[in-house]
């Protein structure tokens, strides 16, 4: 990942099992990256699992980051940014395991 894809903002301490209590924000599992998206600064807060989804999904198709935000960018229909880039990267590994799944077991 480069500097042009994201620059983070913000990070804090998480743990992936554990939620933050109700006044302790600094155990959040949420990240939060400042990008560039058309030209344009915005934000997207996500849990450290969908970025390292977003990283292996960039490195198996030849991608960038940027380029895999962008596209979910174009494609989403109203929604919330960050849960279409949450669904874009379910959908991606979903689609793959039952590309991997023997048809017998598909349902």
């Amino acid at each position: 990942m480069t500097s042009d894809d994201l620059a983070l903002m913000e990070t804090s301490p998480r743990s992936s099992n554990a939620l933050p209590s109700a006044g302790d924000r600094s155990d959040s599992p949420i990240i939060k990256h400042s990008i560039k998206l058309g030209g344009n600064k915005t934000s997207l807060s996500l849990e450290n699992e969908f970025w390292e989804g977003l990283q292996e999904i960039a490195r198996s198709e030849n991608s960038t980051i940027a380029k895999l935000i962008a596209r979910v960018d174009s494609h989403r229909a109203g929604n919330n940014f960050s849960s279409s880039v949450r669904l874009f990267v379910l959908n991606y590994f979903k689609s793959r395991s039952q590309q991997q799944m023997p048809l017998a077991k598909r349902k």
